[in-house]
This record gives C-alpha cells, structure tokens and sequence, in this order.
C-alpha cells in the first residue's frame, strides 16, 4: 500500500517561518483524490496544511511502497482563510557547469550560450503548464509552447568558466491563447561560495497541439492578488501592441538585404560592408523539440554568434553582449530547412555597438525544385569591447556611414540607443 508524506516541516503544527511568512496555526484539509492513491486512509487521506494569508509556494507530495520512493507529486497552493486553491505548478530549475567550449577564449560565456539555456527553460515551464493536471482534467488537448516572443533582455554580469549557471523559470501570466514566463540566471561559484545575478528576461509562448499544429488555450491561472494580474495584463498589452507594430515594420522591409556586390575584401575598415556577416545553419534533429520545430533558444543562440561577429571585426578585439532588444519570432522554424542568418552594424557609441541580426528559413522542394524563403525573425543585439589587458570597456571606432539608408540606419539606431539609456535612468531612480 502507498504512503503518502508531506515534507516534514510543513506536517509540523509547531511555530515556523517560511516564505510566505509567520504561520499562525494548522488546519486540515482533504487532499484531491487525483494527488493520492485510492487505499491511503481509505482514499481520503488528512494532511495537515499551514494556515496563512500570504501564498505558501510549493508543497511536495512524496509517494513509498515500504522504504522505497515510488514518484511524487509537486504543486503549488495559495491558502485563503476558508480554502486551498490549486494552481498548476510551473516551476522549473536548469542547471550546469559552464566549460570551456562555452567561452571565448578570455573565459567569458557566450551571450549565445545564456539564451539558449533561458530559452529552454522557459520551453519546459510553459510547456509543464499547459499540460498540467488541471488542464488535462478540463479536457486540453497534449500540447507544446512555441517561442513567440522574448523582451528585452539585459547581461547584468558577465559569467566565468567553472561557474554554475541555475536558470529559474515560472509562469507568471496567462491570456486565452498565451502565456508569460518570467526567467532568471545566476551564476553560483561554490569555491568561493558566491551567487550573482547575471540575467533577467521575459518569454512570452502560445501552445501548440501536438495533434494538429493548432494553438490551443491557456489554462486560466489563479493569482495571489489583483495588483499582480492587473501588472500582468498591462505587459501582456504592451507586449501585443509593440509586437504588431514589429511585424508591420518587418513586412514592409526589403526582402533581400544582403552583401554589397562589391564584396567584404575591397571595403573599407569601419565601414558596414567590413564587418556585416551571415551564417548558415542546417536544421538537424539535434535542434528541434520533439514535434520537429526548432527551439527558440537554439535560435537566438545562432544570432548571438553572427552578431558577435560584427562586433568583433568592427572592434578589432574582444568583444560581450550586453543587452537584446525583444525578438518577435514571426513563423516557426521546421526541421530540414536551412537557417540564413545576416548581421550588419546600424549604430556605434563612444562605449556599445548596435548589429541588427535579421533571420531568414529557406526549405527546398525536391519534387517541384523550388526554394521557398520567409522571415522567421529579428532582432538588435548590444554589444561592449573589452580590453585585452583589464578586461574594462573601451572606446568604440566610430562607424563610417557609406550610403542614406545607412545614415537613416544609424538614426534610428541613436533613438533607440537613447530610448535604452532613459530606461536605465528610470530604473536607477527607481531602485535608489
């Protein structure tokens, strides 16, 4: 017969702390009996709960047969005065050690390396979520988060080889046919016994059946307080409203913007031309999720590598990323297709480097011997030279503007380079 153990600090009827704050009293309450086992205490097992205004976080659910530990269960309550609400827990830790083949050769990780673990985190915490047991209790079909957009993303501080990298990931809002997942990064080295914070981001993912490629709801999601779904909706009509002006500017782009004819061998140092670059990359099964799509942080890796291209070329020495505009990602990305990426530098500062990184699909039809090409995405990556004797920032080269588009390029690349300053500002007043 099964045996079912709560966490024994949370059994306790003594006084304890937690983070939801001081527990005043016990009470009991009748787990749902699709948590439990039919025969533990005849299908109706008590279990004593922690009574508190605030949310308890997370509650684990441990299942024996005799010493052995068969599964357990894992979810989250938020307790009222009266009842115990149940959300699906989306929670999710990726951890691993950062090697050298993640690094530049100065033991600096790859910006590269960071979203792609950001963008599997957040793949598992909102794909967890929408195929939770309370979705599937309310009749959803199987189905997988597709990567439809990333916010702006900030590298607060640089991470080292040797370095634990712990990528935290939690839903924080959902829509009829969205959701939000919120993701942090430390950098944990256990030598000295130090934890810093080197990244926030902000996904946003729509679900997918799994039987015929249609997005499907969003399970409703139950918050601890009206502030917080109230912030939640104003950056889900943030991000909406942003995001369709993104694909309109992106539509009305040209399509084929590519290399000068006259070639990266005869152009002049500091100059467009000198430094723009492009990569092709086969899509293998490698880099796709289990229904043959490719994983957006295998994407955004990919574009971190030929935007640290750019920079490094134009800079003539090492050179980070700094920060990532939001990337709206316009189609999904289909195995056995070929993935162009371009990369051009729109904008220098005394201190950063703006690439404009601009993503293309191709897929060939070997019946019809056609090559059919579409936009997948884009996206402007920040970047910062680095001094090969301290390691400090440098000065920039400044950029040599050829043409008017170029010229028109760098403006808008000054807008946003101020647009990006005044926010920092704006956190900075906020936090003193």
């Amino acid at each position: 017969m099964y045996l079912a153990h709560v966490m024994a600090s949370l059994c306790s009827c003594r006084r304890i702390s937690s983070s939801a704050g001081s527990i005043q009293r016990c009470f009991s309450v009748n787990i749902r009996r699709k948590y439990t086992t039919p025969g533990v205490l005849g299908g109706k097992p008590t279990v004593p709960f922690l009574r508190t205004a605030a949310a308890i976080p997370n509650i684990t659910v441990l299942f024996f047969r005799g010493d052995r530990l068969t599964r357990f269960r894992q979810f989250s309550i938020i307790s009222g005065l009266n009842d115990v609400i149940h959300t699906p827990d989306s929670r999710v830790q990726v951890s691993r050690v950062m090697s050298p083949d993640d690094a530049n050769p100065l033991g600096f990780i790859h910006g590269g390396i960071v979203l792609q673990m950001i963008g599997e985190a957040g793949y598992i915490s909102a794909t967890k979520y929408c195929n939770s047991q309370e979705s599937r209790s309310q009749g959803n079909k199987a189905c997988f988060a597709a990567l439809a957009r990333a916010e702006r993303t900030d590298f607060l501080q640089s991470m080292f080889v040797g370095e634990f990298a712990k990528v935290n990931a939690e839903v924080t809002y959902t829509s009829k046919h969205s959701l939000e997942v919120q993701v942090t990064v430390f950098a944990e080295n256990v030598m000295k016994g130090t934890q810093r914070l080197t990244n926030r981001a902000h996904l946003w993912y729509v679900p997918v059946s799994v039987d015929d490629g249609k997005v499907v709801e969003v399970p409703a999601m139950t918050y601890s307080s009206p502030e917080m779904e109230e912030q939640g909706r104003l950056r889900y009509e943030t991000q909406k409203s942003q995001r369709r002006d993104d694909i309109g500017q992106t539509r009305n782009a040209v399509e084929n913007e590519y290399f000068h004819n006259f070639g990266i061998e005869t152009a002049e140092p500091y100059t467009v031309p000198y430094s723009q670059s492009s990569l092709t990359h086969f899509i293998l099964s490698a880099d796709c999720t289990l229904q043959g799509y490719v994983r957006g942080g295998t994407t955004m890796k990919l574009m971190d590598e030929v935007a640290g291209l750019v920079a490094i070329k134009h800079c003539m020495s090492p050179a980070v990323t700094a920060s990532v505009d939001a990337i709206n990602f316009h189609k999904k990305i289909k195995q056995a297709g070929l993935i162009n990426l371009f990369a051009r530098l729109t904008y220098t500062s005394d201190k950063s480097i703006e690439v404009q990184v601009l993503v293309d699909v191709q897929y060939i039809s070997l019946t019809r011997r056609q090559i059919y090409k579409e936009r997948a995405c884009d996206a402007y990556f920040t970047f910062v030279s680095l001094s090969q004797k301290d390691f400090s920032p440098q000065k920039i080269p400044p950029l040599k503007l050829l043409t008017e588009v170029e010229v028109e390029r760098f403006k808008s690349g000054h807008e946003r380079y101020k647009a990006k300053k005044a926010l920092r500002n704006e956190e900075k007043q906020r936090k003193a």
